[in-house]
């Protein structure tokens, strides 16, 4: 897509991202690589997507560094990178490494994947188990963030928040007063127990990063239940239409 696409944007609700020289028009679902529960291999699912026409979804790092066709996949990721309007986004491969029982994958791990440029968007290195205070939690998201966005050549390494649902504002703004961040990325499961509480939680949230200067995207991970994304989808197109009316008057 064109950057020309931009010059939408408002401060009240951005309608793209920008991603080296692309943008995504929002809201955007991404359809997930995992070589976790499914069966076939991440090189299989990646070459379905291509097949199908897909041009932008997510894949782990570690699903990558692990695979028996290691550097046929990442040679294909180049190629697809350079493609018109395709987008890549990579996860930190934690989750797969979680439930593969992996030990050994680390940080050094994902920054020797990112190095190849194969993305174009990439999750920092997770910690899944953070501090509880919420300044501590914050710097430790942006060192983590900051590390691998030093030996990314070009991809823009976006920060993931862990906490409890009650220190999720205050852990965000203090990450968005480290960091210059224009997304931040929460699991959606820390949200609240049920639909409708989590979809208020993410409203306050979005309430308060709209007080700052700067327009910060929220990506919410994990949203594969289909109720899930009706909701917050719905959600967003109210507030557009209501914006819109505005707008008009």
């Amino acid at each position: 897509m064109s950057m020309l696409f931009l010059k939408e944007n408002n401060k009240t609700r951005s309608k793209f991202f920008p991603a080296r020289g692309k943008a995504l028009r929002l809201p955007i679902y991404f359809p997930s690589i995992s070589s976790v529960k499914t069966g076939l291999s991440p090189f299989d699912y990646f070459n379905v997507l291509k097949a199908l026409q897909q041009t932008h979804f997510l894949v782990s790092a570690f699903d990558i560094d692990k695979s028996f066709q290691r550097a046929e996949f990442i040679e294909a990721m180049k190629r697809n990178k350079n493609e018109d309007g395709a987008i890549i986004l990579m996860d930190s491969g934690n989750y797969e490494s979680y439930w593969m029982r992996d030990k050994s994958w680390s940080i050094d791990g994902f920054n020797e994947i990112l190095k190849h440029d194969v993305s174009d968007l990439a999750f920092c290195y997770d910690n899944q188990f953070p501090p509880d205070d919420s300044k501590d939690n914050a710097t430790g998201v942006a060192l983590s963030t900051k590390k691998s966005q030093e030996v990314a050549t070009a991809t823009s390494i976006i920060p993931i928040i862990h906490c409890k649902k009650e220190n999720l504002n205050e852990t965000v703004l203090e990450l968005c007063n480290q960091t210059n961040s224009p997304m931040v990325s929460i699991p959606e499961r820390i949200l609240g127990d049920g639909l409708l509480e989590r979809i208020q939680t993410v409203t306050n949230l979005r309430r308060e990063l709209n007080k700052l200067d700067n327009y910060t995207f929220i990506h919410l991970l994990g949203t594969g239940n289909p109720f899930s994304l009706l909701l917050f989808r719905w959600q967003v197109l109210i507030r557009l239409m209501v914006w819109n009316g505005v707008k008009r008057q």
